[in-house]
Formats: structure tokens, C-alpha cells, sequence
């Protein structure tokens, strides 16, 4: 399990938009319950969830049993990632069949490649692992590798989150 200093260390890195969506960092003792249902969503039989995160600003922070805990790149990022989930649900609602999800759909349908394979999971985790790479690089070279390849999501973070 991480320590409470090491959830507070990766919270300061994040950047000021996904702050200001967290509210709750939770160290669970426990894996989480719905790891069997992500497995089977996911099509990923050993899924294993390190951290979650909702519309209420709790990121949620679970055991590895199996190995060790990520370290602190993985970490930060991670946290990024679950802020991108709290970022989208608060500002898009969690209705990813309407709205301005179906503006990032038509983003995604255009760009025609994501930024990750765990982001072809589902148009929420394609959210958050474009929002992690975005808060993740922006203001570094590797920002501009990841425009000019998916160029419509990148614009619409830049317009949404500045």
C-alpha cells in the first residue's frame, strides 16, 4: 500500500486542473469488489484496479497483492488519469451517449488512433488517458508528438481546461 505522504506527493504534482476536482484521496486496504466486473468489461481476465475514480472527487487508491506498488511517475499519472474520469462526469455528466461526449466520439473517429491501449477501452478511460497525457506533457516537447496525433481531443482539452 502507498503511504499517505506518497498519495500527498503525487497530489501536489498534479496539475491545477485536476486539483481542483479532487476532493478525496483513499487508501483502500481492500481490492477493489468490482475488479471482477472490469475483467469481464474490459475483456481482461487478471484486471486489477490500482486506482478509481467518479464524478464526486474521491480518487481511491487500491493494493497490489501481487506485486509490488507502481512508483511515482506511475503514480502521478494515474491520479491524473482518475481526474480526467472526475473532470469528464462533473463536467459532461456520466452519460457518455449525448452531449459533449458525442463531440469527443466524433474527436476520436477523427483522429482515427488513441494514446493508448487502455484508452480503446471505453470513451471514458479514452478521456482519461488523453487528459493524463495532456496534463502529463503540456509545456514539454512530448506535448506536441501527442497533437499531432490525435489533434481533435488535444483541441478540445485545450479549449476546456486552457
Amino acid at each position: 500500500q502507498h503511504s499517505i505522504q506518497e498519495a500527498a506527493d503525487a497530489a501536489r504534482y498534479l496539475p491545477k486542473e485536476s486539483r481542483a476536482v479532487l476532493k478525496t484521496i483513499l487508501l483502500n486496504p481492500c481490492e477493489n469488489p468490482d475488479d471482477p466486473y472490469w475483467a469481464v468489461q474490459y475483456k481482461t481476465p487478471d484486471f486489477h484496479s490500482y486506482m478509481t475514480a467518479g464524478a464526486s472527487g474521491t480518487v481511491t487508491i487500491y493494493p497490489n497483492k501481487k506485486n509490488a506498488q507502481p512508483g511515482t511517475n506511475y503514480m502521478r499519472g494515474t491520479m491524473i488519469h482518475e481526474t480526467g474520469h472526475t473532470w469528464s462526469y462533473k463536467t459532461w455528466g456520466t452519460d457518455t451517449t449525448k452531449g459533449k461526449w458525442l463531440i469527443w466520439k466524433k474527436a476520436m473517429e477523427d483522429d482515427k488512433v488513441s494514446v493508448s491501449g487502455y484508452a480503446m477501452a471505453s470513451i471514458d478511460e479514452d478521456v482519461a488517458e488523453t487528459v493524463q497525457v495532456y496534463g502529463s506533457t503540456k509545456g514539454k516537447a512530448k506535448y506536441d508528438e501527442y497533437k499531432a496525433m490525435v489533434p481533435k481531443r488535444i483541441a478540445i482539452l485545450e479549449k476546456e481546461l486552457g
